[in-house]
């Protein structure tokens, strides 16, 4: 069953920006309508027990990067069994943050991560040189990135975008606006994602 973003996001109670420059206007449904979707429209939200709100978490994250349940499980199983300075919190965060389609966003070059996805699949976008066609590609420090369909009508309002979006410190978006450079991978300080890490982490440990 397809469910409308805009639902989702009145159901998560918060602006999750799945429907790009749409969220940013009046027409947001989070500023319209600001309470939970459903008969009894306009009660209000309860208190959430601790698994609730572990869930509603968890609910986010899929929503924000466009996730199945395997596939954020998955994500959590590596983060889990990497190793090093960063928690598993950081390490799911830096996993998603470094997905393909969410490089995409970041730079500006997408309205949303699910156009993201849709530039992606359309084989818009090279890697060092080579087509990149799975959403989900984990990106790597010194990757090149260029679009390679500048025409298409995905990108039509491009310059606009760029205007508006600044990249992260961890990408380099060249003056043309059109290549960039992966100069690090994300690390959890620089990454502004509005969703409780560690509740996530809580819920697939049980």
């Amino acid at each position: 069953m397809i469910i409308d973003q805009c639902k989702r996001c009145r159901r998560l109670r918060q602006k999750l920006f799945l429907k790009g420059e749409r969220c940013f206007s009046q027409k947001c449904a989070i500023i319209r309508k600001p309470y939970p979707p459903g008969f009894k429209s306009k009660r209000r939200f309860g208190s959430l027990s601790e698994y609730g709100r572990q869930l509603v978490e968890k609910q986010k994250i899929k929503a924000l990067y466009g996730l199945s349940e395997r596939q954020l499980k998955n994500y959590f199983k590596k983060a889990i069994l990497k190793k090093g300075q960063q928690g598993p919190s950081d390490v799911l965060l830096s996993l998603l943050e470094g997905r393909m389609d969410s490089v995409i966003f970041n730079l500006g070059w997408s309205s949303s991560r699910r156009q993201a996805r849709q530039i992606v699949n359309h084989g818009l976008i090279l890697v060092n040189g080579k087509t990149a066609k799975i959403p989900s590609q984990q990106i790597k420090v010194e990757d090149a990135l260029r679009i390679k369909k500048i025409k298409s009508y995905l990108f039509k309002d491009l310059d606009q975008r760029l205007k508006t979006k600044k990249s992260p410190s961890w990408l380099s978006l060249d003056k043309d606006g059109v290549s960039a450079k992966v100069i690090k991978l994300p690390v959890f300080g620089e990454l502004e994602v509005n969703v409780d890490m560690p509740l996530i982490i809580e819920y697939f440990s049980k």
